[in-house]
C-alpha cells in the first residue's frame, strides 16, 4: 500500500527525537541496518512515499523537514525505486532525498542540500547548497562532546534523555486534552445559549474557542522557559539543558492568523521582538526568544528562522535579527547568529548561512545565500568564515555563562549569611527578653557573629551643591519638545554656526525623518549661567534606541533671544 508522502505528525510531535521514535518508524515499514539508539534518531517532520523502501544507516541523524522521495511519475506510468541512506550520517533541515542518491556513509547534510544524484558516490564529507559542493565533514571543535557518547556515559544520558522526554510526551497529551476540554465546554455554552441568541452565540463560541486555544498554547510554551528568555547556548543533546530546550519545540504553538495583523501579536505574546506593521504570511519560528524583527519587515509564507543547529549531536544557538523594512522570501531558511539589515532582501528558497550579515539595502540569494553583485562572479563564503563564527560564538557563551554563574555565586552566598544572621540575632533577642541573665553568655556570641559580617559605618551625607542658576532651563524643554514633529521650528532655535554644523536645513530635517520619538529622560539642569545638562533618549524609526548626556551652551542673539549654540557629549 502506497501512501503518498506520508506525514505521521501527531505521533513524531509526541515522541520526535527520543527512543520511542526509532521504534516506530520500524513498525512503518523502514528498513534499520542495525539500528543503534541516539535519543535524537529522527525529528519531529518526517516523511516519505512509501515506507517499505527505505533503509537507514546505523547511528545516522536526521533533523526535522526531510522528505524521501521514492516515487517518480511520468505521462505513461510512475515507478517505485529504494532509498538507501549510508551510516553515520548527520541531515539538516529541510532537504528532500530522492531515489538513487550517490551518498554513502559518514556524510553531513547541509540544511537545504541539493542531495547528488550523478557522479561519484560522495563519503567521509560534508554537501551544502544547491547545487552541492563539498565541505569537510566535521572540525574539532565538533568533537567537544564526544566523551558523552562513550557506551556508559551514553546509557545514562539516554536514561535521563528519555525520562524528561516522558515527561514531556504528558504535557503534550495534557495540552491536548485541555484542548478538548474547552472545546466541550464552549460546544455546551453554545446549546445553553442558542435559544435565546442563535446564530449570535456560534459567533461568541468560535471567537472565545479560538482565543482560548492561542491564549492555552502561548501560555504553555512560556512556561517550558519558566516564563525566561532563551540565551545563545553551546552543549551537547545530552545535558539537561537541551533536553528544556527540546520541550520548548514540542509545545511551541501555531497561529491560524498567518497574513493578518494579528500575527504579529501573537509572535510578541510568545516573545519575539517584532516592531510595527509587520507582515508575517506563515514564518516558523522554533527560538521565538532568540528573534528580532525591526519594523515594516515582510515575513513570506514558508520561511524558516531558526536560531539553532544540531550537527552530530550538538546544540548551537545564537540570536538572529531581521532589520526595519527587510523582506525574507517565500520558503528562505534563515540560521543562528544572522543579522539582515534594513531594508535588506533574502530571495525565495534561499539559504542564509550561520554568522552572516546582510548589509543594509543588500539583495541576497541562493543556497547558500551570497550578496547579489549583478555580474556572474559571486563569493561563497568558505568554511574557514564558518568555522570562526562558531568559535567566536562559543567565546561569547562562554563569558556569558561565567558572568551568569558569578552573579548566581554572589546572589546565593548573600541570602544565606543574612537569614542565617537574622535567625541568630532574633533568637538572641527572644532569649534576652526571657531571661535578661542569658546576656552575659549570648554577648560573645553576637559579637563573633557581627565581625564575620562587616558593615560599613554610615557617613553622613554630603550638603548638597547650591544649585546653578539658568535662565535657558524653559528654552531647552521647549527645543526638545518640538522634536521630532516641528523641524522646522526647531532648526529656527539653533544659532547660525550651530545651523551649518548640522547640514543646514535640509540635513536636520533629514536626520530627524528617520526618528520616531525624542524624550527628554533627564533634566534639563543648569551647570552654570549658560550650559545646560540633559539625558536625551532617541529612537529612531528602524527600532534602534540611543541614550545620551549632553551639555548645551545657550547664547542670545543680537535682540536677546536664546539660540542653542553648542552640544557636547558627556560619559
Amino acid at each position: 500500500s502506497i501512501t503518498a508522502m506520508t506525514n505521521s505528525s501527531f505521533y513524531m510531535n509526541l515522541f520526535g527525537d527520543s527512543s520511542a521514535v526509532l521504534h516506530y518508524v520500524r513498525a512503518l515499514g523502514y528498513r534499520m541496518l542495525r539500528p543503534k539508539q541516539s535519543g535524537s534518531n529522527f525529528g519531529v517532520a518526517l516523511r516519505h512515499d512509501t515506507p517499505y523502501l527505505v533503509t537507514i544507516g546505523t547511528e545516522t541523524m536526521v533533523s526535522d523537514g526531510l522528505s524521501f522521495n521514492n516515487i517518480g511519475w511520468s505521462g505513461t506510468a510512475f515507478r517505485v525505486d529504494p532509498v538507501v541512506v549510508g551510516e553515520h550520517n548527520y541531515f539538516g533541515n529541510s532537504i528532500l532525498y530522492p531515489a538513487g542518491g550517490r551518498t554513502g556513509a559518514n556524510v553531513l547534510f547541509g540544511t537545504k542540500v541539493m542531495v547528488p544524484i550523478d557522479g561519484p558516490v560522495r563519503e567521509d564529507c560534508g554537501l551544502l547548497g544547491s547545487p552541492p559542493f563539498v565541505i569537510p565533514r566535521s572540525v574539532r571543535r565538533d568533537a567537544a562532546f564526544d566523551h558523552l557518547k562513550e557506551p556508559a556515559a551514553l546509557r545514562r544520558g539516554l536514561r535521563g534523555k528519555n525520562r524528561h522526554n516522558f515527561v514531556t510526551a504528558l504535557l503534550f497529551l495534557g495540552v491536548g486534552w485541555v484542548q478538548v476540554l474547552l472545546g466541550i465546554l464552549v460546544a455546551g455554552a453554545v446549546l445553553g445559549t442558542y435559544r435565546r441568541f442563535g446564530e449570535l452565540a456560534l459567533v461568541g463560541a468560535s471567537i472565545v474557542g479560538l482565543v482560548s486555544a492561542l491564549a492555552l498554547g502561548i501560555l504553555v510554551e512560556r512556561l517550558a522557559f519558566g516564563f525566561r528568555r532563551l540565551t545563545p547556548k553551546y552543549c551537547s543533546i545530552y545535558d539537561p539543558y537541551f533536553w528544556r530546550h527540546e520541550r520548548l519545540w514540542k509545545l511551541m504553538t501555531g497561529s491560524p492568523f498567518a497574513g493578518t495583523p494579528f500575527n504579529p501579536v501573537i509572535l510578541r505574546l510568545a516573545g519575539v521582538r517584532v516592531g510595527r506593521r509587520v507582515f508575517n504570511d506563515g514564518c516558523t519560528m522554533p527560538e521565538k526568544t532568540l528573534v528580532t524583527i525591526g519594523d515594516d519587515a515582510t515575513l513570506n509564507a514558508g520561511s524558516v528562522i531558526q536560531c539553532h543547529s544540531l550537527e552530530d549531536g550538538t546544540l548551537k544557538s545564537d540570536y538572529s535579527t531581521v532589520g526595519a523594512g527587510a523582506t525574507v522570501g517565500v520558503g528562505a531558511f534563515v540560521h543562528y547568529g544572522v543579522t539582515m539589515g534594513e531594508r535588506s532582501v533574502l530571495e525565495a528558497d534561499s539559504f542564509l548561512m550561520k554568522g552572516e550579515e546582510v548589509a543594509a539595502d543588500d539583495r541576497w540569494f541562493g543556497n547558500p545565500a551570497q550578496p547579489d553583485t549583478g555580474g556572474p562572479e559571486v563569493h561563497l563564503t568558505g568554511p574557514q568564515e564558518w568555522n570562526a563564527y562558531d568559535i567566536r560564538l562559543m567565546e561569547r557563551i562562554r563569558g556569558l555563562e561565567d558572568e551568569l554563574a558569578a552573579a548566581r555565586r554572589r546572589r546565593s552566598r548573600a541570602p544565606a549569611v543574612l537569614i542565617g544572621a537574622a535567625v541568630v540575632l532574633t533568637a538572641a533577642n527572644v532569649a534576652l527578653m526571657i531571661d535578661p541573665s542569658v546576656a552575659g553568655q549570648v554577648r560573645p556570641a553576637i559579637d563573633r557573629l557581627r565581625a564575620l559580617i562587616p558593615i560599613a559605618e554610615a557617613e553622613p551625607p554630603a550638603p548638597p551643591p547650591a544649585p546653578a542658576q539658568s535662565p535657558y532651563l524653559a528654552f531647552v524643554r521647549g527645543y526638545y519638545a518640538k522634536l521630532p514633529g516641528d523641524t522646522g521650528a526647531a532648526f529656527a532655535e539653533l544659532s547660525p554656526e550651530r545651523q551649518r554644523t548640522v547640514g543646514g536645513s535640509a540635513g536636520y530635517v533629514r536626520f530627524y525623518r528617520e526618528v520616531a520619538s525624542v524624550t527628554l529622560v533627564e533634566g534639563p539642569i543648569a551647570l552654570d549661567r549658560r550650559t545646560v545638562r540633559v539625558t536625551v533618549r532617541t529612537q529612531r524609526r528602524g527600532g534602534t534606541v540611543t541614550t545620551d548626556r549632553l551639555d548645551l551652551t545657550i547664547t542670545p542673539d543680537a535682540a536677546g533671544v536664546p539660540k542653542l549654540a553648542a552640544t557636547k557629549r558627556v560619559n
